[in-house]
């Protein structure tokens, strides 16, 4: 890397300078490493094979050859893996990274060096491309910069900006009377076409490079504002015209449907119902992507949000792998967010503890888990293409560890190791339109690798064991992660 720990500064710095005059200029293609030759390694191929002791040679941040007796040409640099397993990075698709209380954890702990540091923990555990969700935009296309010009060690992240939704609909509840000048940065509220068009074009021009909408109401015991089938055609419509694609947050099979027959390219969630016969033939008809983000969806709450269990599940090493100091600081706080949203559970307090209200909330969190790994199932099984989206950002969802939570919960629901990587890999990259270049390990491809002691076909848990991350062409070690 050309650039050490004073690049971290550096692009903090850039922070305060460049976000007016950064939309100006055409956007640098990323900076490429010099050229770089992977010896004996066995690579994961798109097939879901293995090609033993092979050479891997990487110019211009792109696969130039993958074979045997790869000639050490000069100014190359050699890098001996010896037995390690090659396969592509993994994409994470829903990560928000911002200070909005959308997080619900305080402010002080994500600040600019926290968001840093998540995405240092993305690029550590194997997540080598992002999609950033309801965020401000420039902050989003800043990060992006930051990384492609080299200054900063993070996933490749793909621009959402703020998340269309209606007047006070989802998630306009999460920012509370302080904090509406942020409200309006990260959610964009779309209240007629014109509003529409207005606001989708902010996007598109400024560096966006998908759409995040909400298209649901949410359940039926407490419904709130939803965006008019007219408004989410028009933004659609904005998202093709600009060749990008349309990623929606849906509940029930009518706005799926809704949403398919609106333009919506990914759905996202499905948390209140299953997926009936006609949503799911619609969806393999029209090759309508499914993002289940299992982890988010009930699982962690379900799971860890008890004091017990949450103890437990931080101290796990796959989660102290991910966590900076700031953070494991703060989840031994007495008085942080975390136990404020505990306490705030039916059942959350002592006195409340006994309260009938406590099991229904447990039994309801319950059949929502059921039912999202319940469509994952389903949409396996009718030839809908899976992708994967943590949502990391909330609670106990931690950058990094819940990407490979994601896997092994896909592998706990029928898939094959292969199968749930692919989601994480090749699927993911055709769902951003990015088939081309990223997701498997192939001649022509971005360098975006992840190099592992172990097999990942034979486990999936061994995605997690891994010796380094190749990053547009940079091998970077897991030890020189922070510095930069």
């Amino acid at each position: 890397m050309p650039v050490m720990r004073t690049g971290k500064i550096a692009a903090l710095l850039l922070l305060l300078v460049l976000p007016a005059a950064a939309q100006l200029v055409a956007p640098a293609p990323p900076i490429a490493s010099p050229p770089v030759l992977i010896k004996n390694v066995n690579v994961v191929d798109p097939m879901g094979k293995v090609q033993e002791n092979v050479s891997i040679e990487i110019s211009g941040g792109r696969i130039a050859a993958i074979g045997k007796d790869l000639e050490e040409k000069k100014d190359y640099v050699v890098v001996d893996k010896q037995g390690k397993f090659v396969m592509p990075g993994l994409i994470d698709l829903r990560v928000q990274l911002g200070a909005s209380p959308g997080n619900r954890i305080t402010r002080a702990e994500v600040g600019e060096e926290q968001r840093i540091e998540w995405l240092h923990s993305l690029l550590k555990m194997g997540v080598t491309t992002t999609r950033l969700i309801q965020g401000d935009l420039g902050e989003q296309t800043d990060l992006q910069r930051w990384r492609d010009r080299a200054l900063l060690n993070s996933p490749a992240i793909v621009v959402s900006g703020p998340t269309f939704t209606t007047n006070d609909g989802i998630p306009t509840m999460d920012y509370g009377p302080l904090a509406i000048p942020t409200r309006i940065r990260e959610v964009f509220e779309i209240q007629n076409d014109d509003q529409a068009m207005e606001k989708a074009r902010t996007v598109a021009h400024n560096g966006g490079n998908v759409f995040e909408i909400v298209f649901t109401a949410g359940p039926k015991s407490a419904e709130i504002p939803r965006l008019s089938e007219q408004n989410l055609a028009v933004l659609t419509k904005e998202a093709h015209g600009h060749e990008l694609k349309a990623f929606c947050w849906v509940a029930v099979n009518e706005e799926a449907q809704k949403a398919i027959a609106n333009g919506c390219d990914v759905l996202e969630g499905m948390s209140l119902e299953t997926f009936n016969d006609t949503t799911l033939k619609t969806m393999a008809d029209k090759h309508i992507a499914f993002l289940p983000a299992m982890v988010a969806q009930g699982y962690l709450l379900a799971n860890y949000i008890k004091p017990d269990a949450m103890r437990q599940f931080v101290s796990e090493p796959l989660v102290q792998n991910v966590l900076s100091p700031l953070m494991k600081k703060s989840l031994q706080a007495d008085d942080g967010q975390i136990v404020r949203l505990r306490q705030s559970l039916p059942g959350g307090t002592k006195a409340a503890a006994d309260d009938d209200s406590a099991q229904k909330f447990q039994d309801e969190l319950t059949l929502q888990v059921a039912r999202v790994q319940e469509n994952v199932r389903k949409a396996k099984a009718n030839g809908v293409s899976v992708v994967t989206g943590t949502s990391a950002g909330g609670v106990l969802d931690f950058p990094g560890a819940s990407e490979h939570q994601e896997l092994e919960l896909l592998v706990k629901n029928g898939f094959t190791p292969f199968e749930a990587l692919k989601s994480a890999t090749q699927n993911a990259a055709a769902s951003i339109g990015r088939g081309d270049e990223l997701g498997s390990v192939a001649v022509g491809k971005i360098a975006d690798l992840v190099i592992l002691d172990a097999n990942p076909l034979t486990d999936i848990r061994n995605a997690q064991k891994i010796d380094s991350v190749v990053r547009y062409g940079w091998v970077i070690n897991l030890s020189d992660m922070y510095h930069y």
